[in-house]
């Protein structure tokens, strides 16, 4: 049990954190127009498929700091065949450097919430929380009049920051003002 509550205040710390940079960063350069993304990634840092939210706040020269998190689910009944999905939760930050076609780079967490059994206490569930860094390097293009964008990239991971994965994503969506 203490585990589990020790699980979810490390989830509740990374959540606060990422949205704290969301609402500072914005503060501090409200004169200036952020993009916001709305997306799907194919594999990637959110596992199979993960739907995504990012914020990019354009910096100087054609650089722009980005701010994402996302949801995805592998699977959706647990062992017993009940409804008890898998939640996962990629949050991420990173660099982006361009205009229609940019180059990203960046580094973040899966949040991983995973139903098992206890076999101590069956048959009551618990969930085990993973943690796994992310990094990413890829190409992004950004239709400029449409708000479509198109993007790939290699993004390893470190799982439950024990094992190394090469792994690698695409990604479609719409950016807007």
């Amino acid at each position: 049990m203490n585990k589990l509550i020790l699980g979810n205040n490390k989830i509740l710390f990374f959540l606060l954190l990422f949205f704290s940079f969301l609402s500072y960063a914005q503060d501090s350069i409200s004169n200036k127009k952020c993009n916001h993304l709305i997306y799907i990634e194919i594999a990637g840092t959110g596992g199979i498929a993960s739907l995504n939210y990012e914020n990019n706040i354009p910096l100087k020269n054609k650089f722009i700091l980005g701010f994402r998190g996302g949801f995805s689910t592998v699977h959706i009944m647990d062992y017993t065949c009940k409804f008890n999905p898998d939640l996962i939760f990629p949050l991420a930050i990173h660099f982006l450097y361009g205009t229609t076609h940019k180059i990203v780079v960046g580094s973040g967490q899966t949040i991983s919430v995973i139903p098992v059994a206890d076999l101590r206490k069956s048959p009551i569930h618990t969930r085990s929380v993973n943690f796994s860094t992310s990094f990413t390097i890829g190409y992004r293009y950004n239709h400029q009049k449409t708000g479509l964008f198109f993007g790939c990239g290699y993004t390893p991971r470190i799982e439950k920051n024990k094992h190394y994965k090469h792994w690698g994503g695409i990604s479609i969506g719409y950016a807007f003002k």
